[in-house]
């Protein structure tokens, strides 16, 4: 590889291997390998698919900490489906390059650094992936903020609520109504308003299928508002499952609503803004 290398006829060709996030959320999920050569390839006693069309930018290593980034241009296929990278299915995915000598495939290979996806733009027969390296995660800020609310995620470690034992607070639903792609009614659905408000519905079946979705807010009556309107209908007779909100307070969610008070996460006694303007605590 080495002499390959040093030689002024160059043979390399890169190889790509990415790896999505959510290995259990759609049959086309898991590892995926392709290679922009004319053939497949099998390297490291892994096999490289034959992509068209895909073609990778300059790729610029800098020292320090600031991010590197790159994009990458591939074409819809059977296992790229335009409406998984719509719905959102490779966000995050990590992105290993590679460069090898296409004569002499098992004669090895030049790494290159780690990626991970961090924007798709839908462009005409495909998508324009832009790629960070893995720095990006060291210019995300993971300090605690001190707040009269729970910072602890419904059934985490931290918070210990149980959400499918007993008391249960997981339930099945089916699309009765829809109003538009973000509010829907369900059946089976009596708990008061705002018992789901802040939770997560996942559908069984459509396109986002298996995909968590934060409730925005809920109605009495089954009538569910998601954060983010979907790219796809609703369709009356959809089932799923839908998972009880925690709107982060003290006695109306960690007592009253779940029973859970002691791991309470937040400082329910800190003054506000309107106590310390107003005069005094």
């Amino acid at each position: 590889m080495a002499t390959m290398v040093a030689t002024p006829g160059r043979t390399l060709e890169w190889s790509v291997k990415i790896t999505r996030a959510d290995a259990a959320g759609s049959p086309l999920s898991g590892v995926f390998r392709y290679t922009s050569g004319a053939t497949d390839a099998t390297i490291s006693s892994e096999l490289y698919t034959a992509q068209p069309g895909f073609k990778v930018s300059s790729i610029t290593c800098t020292l320090g900490f600031s991010v590197d980034t790159l994009e990458m241009n591939v074409l819809t296929t059977n296992d790229m489906v335009r409406a998984d990278f719509l719905a959102g299915r490779w966000n995050a995915a990590r992105v290993e390059f590679s460069q090898y000598d296409w004569k002499i495939p098992g004669s090895g290979f030049i790494r290159w650094p780690t990626y991970s996806i961090s924007n798709v733009e839908p462009v005409q027969g495909g998508f324009v992936l832009e790629l960070r390296d893995l720095r990006q995660y060291l210019q995300q800020d993971y300090t605690l903020a001190t707040s009269r609310t729970c910072p602890h995620r419904l059934g985490d470690a931290n918070c210990g609520v149980s959400l499918v034992g007993s008391p249960s607070y997981s339930f099945g639903f089916v699309v009765t109504g829809v109003t538009s792609r973000s509010v829907f009614t369900c059946s089976g659905l009596t708990q008061a308003t705002d018992y789901f408000s802040n939770g997560q519905v996942t559908f069984a079946t459509g396109l986002h299928s298996g995909l968590p979705l934060l409730v925005r807010a809920h109605a009495t009556g089954g009538v569910i508002s998601l954060a983010v309107p979907l790219i796809a209908d609703i369709v009356v007779a959809q089932t799923g499952t839908i998972i009880a909100g925690c709107l982060k307070r003290f006695t109306e969610d960690c007592v009253g609503k779940f029973a859970n008070g002691l791991p309470f996460g937040g400082f329910k006694d800190l003054p506000g803004t309107e106590t310390l303007v107003g005069g005094g605590i």
